[in-house]
């Protein structure tokens, strides 16, 4: 029926039952999406707090990453840049490396020496890097040694995380100390190993890793800041 216009001019209208479905509909709408946004902030807040405090195997703070390409003007003055940065006592650390170690390093099929002697095929991924870089990101190895620098003997050695050890049976990281492990046509020995650093997504598993001595160009450096540097 139609509304009298005199009531519709004093504003004395009587809603509608559409009128009132809609409004109980509105405020079931917004109360829906502000639990949903307080949901999602709380989630978000979870997430960051657990990215900031997961342990990451190595030590992310005051830590530079350079990404230079592998160019041939920065390996040429590379030394001299590093002596330059080294003798400033706000620079701890500094070591290059021929990929990025979240999200950039390559898998590739291997080969290795189980705790029984026998050889197993698998995949492991892989990153050439110098002898600095263990300590410059503050890596704790676990097992054997670190890498010599400009050491012609470390030229076939590998230092893996223990993830890789576990793979293939050993229980201890020292066990896997002069183990073979071969990668493409190329056969190398296990010096070290290093206790197990996110390289991929923290909510993957850890997966084997293996660095072995770059000599050749690098792509990234790192340099570490003194941890006591206040911002002024």
């Amino acid at each position: 029926s139609s509304f009298k216009t005199v009531n519709v001019l004093k504003g004395q209208v009587t809603p509608g039952t559409s009128g009132i479905w809609l409004r109980k509909s509105l405020v079931v709408f917004q109360f829906t999406a502000t639990i949903i946004l307080i949901t999602c902030i709380l989630v978000t807040q979870v997430q960051l707090r657990f990215i900031r405090d997961k342990d990451l195997g190595f030590n992310k703070e005051n830590l530079l990453i350079l990404n230079v390409n592998g160019s041939p003007e920065v390996k040429s003055g590379y030394q001299a840049f590093k002596n330059d940065l080294l003798s400033n006592p706000t620079i701890t650390g500094f070591a290059t490396s021929n990929d990025m170690i979240t999200g950039g390093l390559r898998n590739t099929l291997a080969t290795m020496e189980d705790v029984a002697g026998k050889r197993i095929n698998g995949t492991i991924f892989t990153n050439g890097i110098d002898a600095d870089y263990i300590e410059t990101y503050g890596m704790k190895l676990l097992a054997g040694r670190n890498f010599i620098s400009d050491s012609k003997a470390d030229s076939l050695s590998l230092i893996v995380n223990e993830a890789t050890t576990r793979n293939y049976g050993y229980k201890n990281p020292s066990d896997a100390i002069g183990a073979e492990l071969t990668i493409g046509n190329q056969k190398g020995q296990i010096i070290g190993v290093v206790s197990d650093f996110h390289f991929n997504s923290l909510h993957q598993k850890i997966e084997p890793i293996c660095m072995f001595l770059w000599r050749g160009g690098f792509s990234r450096i790192a340099v570490r800041f003194d941890e006591n540097i206040k911002a002024g």
